[in-house]
């Protein structure tokens, strides 16, 4: 077996034991045992930010809210619309999208275009 087969089997055997395999998504933690459990400040952070989607406040000004009161990302840095964005689920796949719309109950569409035009 070549190390790209052997190195995706141990990833395969690991998630099927219920362990994490590559990044934690933000709001979640590692335990000890490797499993994931929710980091209550940045669940508090996602809350937040979930309130000023509803309320259809641009990424932008969310980062500036956030920003402004003092709430940085995991790094400590300031928040921009890209980091946000991908922190609540909003990446660059059609899952992504599917995961954000479960997450943020907003319209799930694989081009960010498209979502500007049904407004």
């Amino acid at each position: 077996m070549s190390i790209k087969e052997l190195t995706k089997q141990a990833l395969a055997d690991k998630k099927a034991k219920g362990f994490r395999t590559g990044t934690v998504p933000y709001g979640f933690a590692v335990q000890e045992d490797g499993k994931l459990i929710e980091e209550p400040n940045s669940q508090e952070v996602l809350s937040i930010v979930r309130s000023y989607r509803a309320s259809k406040l641009p990424w932008r000004k969310i980062c500036d809210v956030l920003n402004n009161d003092g709430i940085y990302n995991r790094q400590g840095r300031p928040w921009n619309h890209n980091n946000l964005r991908r922190c609540c689920g909003y990446g660059r796949s059609g899952k992504d999208e599917k995961a954000a719309y479960e997450l943020f109950n907003t319209t799930p569409c694989s081009n960010p275009n498209e979502r500007r035009k049904k407004k």
